[in-house]
């Protein structure tokens, strides 16, 4: 089965945000950058043309030499309840309404024809556990490291309220030790079949 790969893993481009920035009116230029970690690495830039957006790149073929790329991707707009008009990208290959397209090795997609997932789906159900438990410890105001000391009720919280979240705390925090502990014990057992192993 092949793996996919993560939508927090691409470079992208969303509509909403260029929207917001005021970069879909026809005539508006701008460069988009991307860092890895704090050094840029990439960029392109954008023009946009009536109801398309136009993204001009370079890119390297078959590991060569640089060559320059041109795409121009459309622009939907559909209404609003409350006035005004909300824009969406179509995929350039499914032609799928969307607000992010993907930047990848064949240009700009939408998730699907880009196989991306989001991460929340690549998260085991401890991963999940883990993020609920501090969530909770954030909103009490306790340290956000389950094995730091717990903190007191917060001023102004109701006792109900704190018992609830604590309750729920504890519960959640009780999936992560119980999977913490099944993993090791399977690693400890992992380890002992590898020792006799190569004893034999």
């Amino acid at each position: 089965m092949r793996h996919k790969g993560a939508t927090t893993d691409m470079r992208q481009l969303d509509v909403r945000d260029l929207a917001r920035k005021g970069r879909l009116y026809s005539g508006m230029s701008t460069v988009m950058s991307w860092n890895r970690g704090s050094e840029p690495y990439d960029s392109m830039s954008l023009r946009a043309e009536g109801d398309t957006l136009i993204a001009e790149y370079s890119r390297q073929v078959d590991g060569g030499e640089w060559q320059p790329r041109q795409e121009t991707l459309d622009i939907q707009r559909t209404p609003c309840h409350l006035g005004g008009s909300r824009p969406w990208f179509h995929c350039p290959v499914c032609w799928r309404r969307c607000a992010i397209l993907y930047f990848t090795q064949h240009g700009f997609l939408c998730r699907t024809c880009a196989e991306l997932n989001y991460p929340s789906t690549r998260q085991t159900p401890r991963d999940r556990a883990l993020l609920r438990v501090q969530a909770i410890r954030r909103r009490l105001g306790w340290p956000i490291a389950w094995f730091q000391p717990d903190g007191a009720k917060p001023e102004g919280m109701r006792w109900r309220e704190y018992y609830r979240l604590v309750w729920k705390h504890d519960a959640e925090l009780q999936k992560v030790l119980t999977s913490l502990d099944a993993w090791l014990d399977k690693q400890h057992h992992a380890l002992e079949k590898r020792i006799k192993s190569k004893k034999t």
